[in-house]
C-alpha cells in the first residue's frame, strides 16, 4: 500500500476523503487548465471548438468538485411571504410619508412657517 492509500484508510467517512483530495483535484484541473488556455483565448489564432469544449468541460468539472451546483443542504429560515410584504408595505408607507413631510416643509417655508405643524408631521411620521 503506497503513501496516500494509508492516509486514504484513516478517514472515518466520504466527507473527510472528499475534502482530503480536493485541493489535489483541483490542482491538477487548474494545470490541465492552463495548458489549453491559450489555445482558448485566442493566442494561437481562431479558437478551436474542439479546444473550446474541453475547457468548458474542465470549468464544470471544477464547480462539480466544490459543489457548486448543489442546493445547500441546509435551509435558512428566513421571513414568510407575508413578512416580506408587511415589511415592503411599511418601507413605502415610511417613504410616503417621508415625502409628505418634505412637500410640507416645502410649501411651509414658502408660505411661513407653521412650527407648530411642522410638529405634528414629524411626530406622525416617526
Amino acid at each position: 500500500m503506497d503513501e496516500t492509500s494509508q492516509d486514504l484508510v484513516r478517514f472515518d467517512s466520504y466527507d473527510q476523503v472528499s475534502d482530503a483530495l480536493r485541493p489535489e483535484l483541483a490542482a491538477r484541473f487548474d494545470k490541465l487548465y492552463k495548458s489549453i488556455e491559450s489555445y482558448v483565448d485566442g493566442s494561437f489564432g481562431d479558437v478551436d471548438p474542439r479546444h473550446a469544449a474541453v475547457a468548458v468541460q474542465i470549468l464544470k468539472e471544477l464547480g462539480r468538485l466544490y459543489r457548486v451546483y448543489d442546493r445547500p443542504q441546509t435551509v435558512v429560515e428566513g421571513f414568510t411571504e407575508e413578512q416580506v410584504q408587511a415589511r415592503i408595505a411599511d418601507a413605502v408607507s415610511a417613504a410616503v410619508n417621508q415625502a409628505r413631510i418634505e412637500w410640507e416643509l416645502a410649501r411651509q417655508v414658502q408660505g411661513g412657517v407653521d412650527r407648530d405643524r411642522v410638529r405634528e408631521l414629524v411626530r406622525r411620521a416617526s
